[in-house]
């Protein structure tokens, strides 16, 4: 199985050439609602627009960065890292 888990936000990996890559910890070009595992509220969001107070997420709560803070739950993805990392025949600790 072949399979990345990101530990940090980054705009370095290439999500589209390698399958599945799992961001335990968010993406920066994605944003939510205060409900960051709402996923009728997940979406793309551009790197260069910055997010401002009053902008709203399709649940109408503040828009966020889909980035987990310190204290929140990793959420679901967890539990995908838990089975990659259980079934890889490798496992590194960076991409380089």
């Amino acid at each position: 199985m072949i399979g990345i888990i990101e530990k940090q936000p980054s705009k370095k990996l290439p999500d589209k050439a390698i399958s599945p890559v799992i961001h335990l910890h968010g993406e920066l070009k994605v944003t939510s609602s205060y409900d960051r595992l709402n996923p009728n509220c997940i979406m793309e969001y551009p790197l260069d627009v910055p997010i401002r107070m009053g902008d709203k997420a399709a649940d109408g709560s503040q828009l966020r960065s889909y980035i987990v803070w310190f204290g929140e739950s990793l959420g679901p993805e967890i539990e995908q890292a838990v089975i990659i990392i259980e079934n890889a025949d490798k496992q590194g600790t960076n991409c380089d």
